[in-house]
């Protein structure tokens, strides 16, 4: 909550009409989303309708984040009581979001053919240090903690010694990190140790009837994303419905971030902007 693009994010808002307000969630500041997040955004919408009783709170949320926000509005009655959800390169199936992140290959719903792009290696080691702590053998714990923070200062690190001392959990998990076929994503998904799926299950959107939600939805997704690809969101807006979800895919962005080269694509941004604005008012 200290970054300071997210400081000049929040006072944006905030000068544009908005009561804000950014909690301190300890998993998403550790790189380590997990459902149980869902709680913290209760507590902290709690806190914003004490603050604020003449408004209806509303939750942005970012890349990760957006799964704990769905599961926390899924639970509030469907987010009866929210005038908003505003998703920014978030996802719906985590399952395609590992697909895509180890592979580089995703499909927009209902598709039979794979379009294949390079992901940022980054996602690839973000998931092996978020999970690398659920493991319950402490050796291959630390060894996945080292290869993961090795390789995300230098993608190209030397891990052949730690790879070599890896048991059968962190065994598990590099298969399913050094796999290059999509269609071998969901067996070596399964095939991953106990804690590590049922939390991937928990925290994973897909499994919850999304098109139940009450409240609008605005999803803001770059074409060019090379973390979680935009066919997430077009599922999410599937899912929860169009007449209820707007979906916005500007060519502007990388990931949650605005690129000065790409500035001639800005329009689907802007629109965006639009609709959560005519939500203020």
């Amino acid at each position: 909550r200290n970054d300071t693009r997210l400081i000049a994010f929040a006072r944006s808002l905030s000068r544009a009409g908005f009561v804000v307000l950014v909690p301190d969630i300890v998993d998403l500041r550790q790189l380590r989303p997990s459902a149980n997040d869902a709680a913290s955004l209760d507590a902290a919408l709690e806190e914003l309708k004490a603050r604020a009783p003449e408004h209806r709170p509303g939750v942005m949320a970012i890349s990760y984040a957006l799964g704990p926000a769905l599961i926390s509005a899924m639970g509030r009655d469907r987010c009866a009581d929210m005038a908003f959800i505003v998703g920014i390169g978030g996802f719906h199936d985590l399952r395609e979001v590992v697909r895509f992140f180890t592979t580089g290959q995703y499909r927009l719903p209902g598709a039979t053919v794979w379009q294949k792009t390079e992901p940022n290696e980054f996602g690839k080691w973000l998931f092996v240090l978020a999970n690398a702590y659920r493991l319950e053998n402490a050796h291959d714990r630390d060894l996945l903690q080292r290869i993961a923070q090795a390789r995300l200062r230098d993608r190209d690190a030397d891990i052949g010694d730690w790879f070599g001392q890896l048991g059968p959990s962190g065994r598990r998990i590099f298969d399913l990190i050094a796999n290059t076929d999509p269609v071998h994503v969901d067996r070596l998904i399964a095939n991953l140790p106990g804690p590590l799926l049922a939390e991937l299950q928990n925290l994973n959107p897909a499994r919850l009837p999304l098109h139940e939600l009450r409240c609008p939805v605005i999803l803001l997704h770059s074409r060019d994303d090379r973390i979680i690809p935009y066919s997430e969101s077009v599922a999410l807006q599937q899912a929860i419905g169009g007449e209820k979800a707007e979906l916005y895919l500007p060519t502007a962005m990388s990931h949650v971030e605005v690129e000065s080269a790409n500035l001639s694509g800005i329009g689907q941004l802007w629109q965006a902007i639009d609709a959560l604005l005519a939500l203020r008012d």
